[in-house]
C-alpha cells in the first residue's frame, strides 16, 4: 500500500490523503494522527477500509477541532510558538510507510509559499502600548533581529532564536518608542531572509480601538482604528402571564462603529477582510483581549489603485444577559 499526502496546508480545506494499492478483500484500520509539536502523538480518529483497493481520508474535520487560537498575551516582544494555532497530522495504515508529520494552519487560505502569513502592508503604524503580532511557517533553525532607527541613527535589538518546523510568532510590543521614529524586523532563516516588516512610530488620540483577528491564513492581525460612534442596543423577550405580558429576557449589545485611518486601497481591502474573520478581539489598555463580534454583514472599500480613503464597519460586545426573570 501506499500513502499520499494532501497538497494542501490549511486545516479549513479538504485534506485528503490518499490510500492507493489496498487489497479490497482485507479490512484495512487507518488511523489518523495528530500532535502539537510533531513528535508526541495521538489517534485521533480511526477509519475502516474495505472492499475497494484505492481511498481517500480527509482529516480536515480532526484537525479543525484540536485549533484554539488566542492572541499572545505577553507583556514584552519575543519568540514563540503559540499552541492552538500550528496542528502536525498524518495518517498510518499496517503494511504502509508512514508520511511524516505536517503542519497545518488554521486557516482557509494554504499558508504555502508565503513568507509573512497575513495580507497586510509591509509597512504598518504603531503607538507606544501598542503590540503586533508577525507569524511565519519555519524550515528550520532560524534568528530574528529589530533595528530602530531615530534621528541620531540606529540601535539593533534581537529576540532569540528559533530552531523548529511551526508557525514562529515574532510579537512585537517594544517597552520604550521615545526619540524612535520607525523600526524593522528581520528574519534570517533557510528558507526566509530578509526584513518582514517596517513599523512608523506615530501617537494616537482620543478613541483610538486596537483590533486582532485571525486572518484567512490562522495567524492574526492587528490595527488600531478610530471609534466614531457607539450605542447600546437591547432586545427584549415577553412571556404571558396572568396578570399580562411581562420581560423574561432583556439582553443588550454595545456597538462601537470603527473608522480606519486614510489608507491606499490595498491597505482597505486587506483591512475589510475583518468581517470573514471567525475571532475578533480588542485590545485593552491593560494587556488583556475582550472578545468582540463583527456586527456589519459587508465593508465596501476601493478597488485598484483609488485615491486613499476609509471603511467603516460597527462591532459588538457578546449577548451580555442583562434581567432573567426568576
Amino acid at each position: 500500500m501506499r500513502i499520499t499526502e494532501p497538497s494542501t496546508r490549511a486545516a479549513y480545506q479538504d485534506v485528503v490523503y490518499r490510500l492507493t494499492e489496498a487489497d479490497p478483500a482485507s479490512r484495512t484500520e487507518v488511523s489518523i494522527l495528530l500532535s502539537a509539536d510533531g513528535h508526541n502523538a495521538t489517534v485521533a480518529g480511526k477509519k475502516i477500509c474495505h472492499g475497494r483497493a484505492d481511498y481517500e481520508i480527509n482529516i480536515g474535520p480532526y484537525l479543525r477541532r484540536a485549533f484554539d487560537v488566542e492572541p499572545v498575551g505577553e507583556a514584552e516582544g519575543g519568540l514563540s510558538y503559540p499552541s492552538g494555532r500550528t496542528i502536525f497530522g498524518t495518517i498510518s495504515a499496517p503494511g504502509a510507510d508512514t508520511p511524516g508529520y505536517i503542519a497545518y494552519t488554521c486557516g482557509t487560505a494554504d499558508a504555502a509559499g508565503y513568507d509573512v502569513l497575513s495580507d497586510a502592508p509591509y509597512r504598518h503604524k504603531i503607538a507606544a502600548g501598542e503590540a503586533d503580532e508577525i507569524s511565519l511557517l519555519t524550515s528550520g533553525a532560524g534568528t530574528c533581529s529589530c533595528t530602530a532607527y531615530t534621528q541620531t541613527g540606529r540601535q539593533l535589538f534581537g529576540f532569540a532564536g528559533n530552531e523548529r518546523e511551526s508557525m514562529l510568532t515574532v510579537r512585537v510590543a517594544p517597552a520604550d518608542l521615545e526619540g524612535v521614529e520607525y523600526f524593522e524586523v528581520r528574519y534570517e532563516g533557510p528558507r526566509i531572509s530578509g526584513s518582514l516588516r517596517r513599523y512608523d512610530v506615530v501617537q494616537r488620540g482620543e478613541g483610538a480601538t486596537r483590533l486582532c483577528w485571525m486572518n484567512r491564513f490562522g495567524a492574526l492581525d492587528y490595527y488600531t482604528f478610530e471609534c466614531v460612534d457607539s450605542n447600546l442596543k437591547t432586545r427584549r423577550q415577553y412571556i404571558e402571564t396572568l396578570s399580562g405580558a411581562e420581560i423574561n429576557t432583556l439582553a443588550g449589545e454595545a456597538h462601537t462603529t470603527l473608522a480606519s485611518d486614510w489608507e491606499e486601497a490595498a491597505t482597505l481591502r486587506w483591512l475589510a477582510q475583518i468581517v470573514n474573520s471567525p475571532r475578533v478581539w480588542v485590545c485593552e489598555q491593560d494587556g488583556s483581549y475582550r472578545r468582540v463580534e463583527v456586527a456589519s454583514e459587508s465593508i465596501r472599500h476601493p478597488e485598484g489603485d483609488a485615491a486613499p480613503a476609509r471603511i467603516e464597519f460597527a462591532i459588538r460586545n457578546m449577548n451580555e444577559i442583562m434581567h432573567k426573570r426568576p
